[in-house]
Parts: C-alpha cells; sequence; structure tokens
C-alpha cells in the first residue's frame, strides 16, 4: 500500500513540475509596449538630505490593470542640496513583472508628493517643471532625460524629499538587454 501511494506523490510532483515550466515557458514572451505609461507609487523615499548616489529607488506600479503589483527599480546618479538649490538626479531601469526583469528607459511626465499634491515636494516646494498651475507636469527642460536616461528634478530650495507614497506617472521604453 506505501508503494502505491509513493508513487501517486512522485507523479502528482512530476505533474507539478511540469505545469511550472509551462506556465515559465509562456511568460518568456513578456514585452512592455513602447511608449506604455505607467502609474507608480515610490516604496524608498528620495530625499538630498539623506540619500546619497548609488542608492536604490523602487516603485510599484499601480496602472495599468494588467501589470498592476509589478515593479519598477532604479538608481541615484546624482544628488545635491544648499543655499543655491537642491537636485536629484536618478533613473527607473528595470521592471519586475510575473517573475521577469525587463530593462527599460523611464520618462517622466507627473509627480505627486505622497499626499497626492502635484508638482511640489513634501514641504510644498515646487519642483521646478511640476509647479502646481501645471498641474504637476514636467517640462522638457526641467525634467529633461539626462545623459543617463535619468530623472533630473530641481528645486531652488536647499532640500527636496519626496516620500514613500509619491506618485509618478512615467512613460516607459523596453531597452535591448
Amino acid at each position: 500500500m506505501f508503494k502505491q501511494i509513493a508513487g501517486v506523490r512522485v507523479a502528482f510532483t512530476v505533474g507539478l513540475l511540469w505545469s511550472a515550466a509551462v506556465v515559465v515557458a509562456q511568460r518568456s514572451d513578456l514585452q512592455i509596449p513602447p511608449g506604455t505609461i505607467l502609474q507608480i507609487r515610490q516604496l524608498s523615499p528620495l530625499s538630498t538630505s539623506f540619500n546619497r548616489k548609488g542608492d536604490l529607488v523602487s516603485a510599484k506600479i499601480v496602472e495599468p490593470p494588467a501589470m498592476q503589483g509589478g515593479f519598477l527599480e532604479g538608481e541615484i546618479s546624482d544628488i545635491r542640496d544648499g543655499d543655491k538649490g537642491a537636485r536629484i538626479e536618478f533613473e527607473f531601469h528595470t521592471v519586475y513583472l510575473m517573475g521577469q526583469s525587463i530593462a527599460v528607459a523611464a520618462m517622466p511626465v507627473e509627480v505627486t508628493n505622497s499626499r497626492g499634491v502635484a508638482g511640489v515636494d513634501e514641504s510644498g516646494v515646487a519642483i521646478d517643471g511640476a509647479r502646481r498651475g501645471s498641474g504637476g507636469k514636467l517640462s522638457a527642460i526641467s525634467s529633461r532625460m539626462s545623459r543617463s536616461t535619468g530623472f533630473h528634478l530641481t528645486t531652488k530650495a536647499a532640500h527636496l524629499t519626496l516620500a514613500v507614497g509619491a506618485g509618478w506617472t512615467v512613460q516607459i521604453q523596453p531597452r535591448k538587454q
């Protein structure tokens, strides 16, 4: 009787492994169309007060529904603060979705602080190119893609901070891996 039960377990385990292999094989064709617009929420803070060059920046994908639950990850490439203003440059470079990583370039479209106020950081200071009158839309000049295809956020205040939960609208382009 034990041998019969063991045989059923082996067959069941082999069946599960084969099913998992089929699911993984189906996911290998995952592609992101160029120009896809994502709504994301920051999972890590961005602040000229405590972040440093090389720190990771991560965000959860909220929209579109087909990508909901995925993540966008990047890295800070430059950060400065002081009396002449503050600046954070960073790049989102990888989408993690359905067990896969996809190299991307991301262009900022809109930013809101963690309280949902468009175009300002956590202390209410205007982020250049994302003024209140523009509805948080980022202009081509101050949010331009830097040489490393990153975000370039500046403010005239001494510090710039976007907390966990800050929202972004970004447009992404797949990159060759």
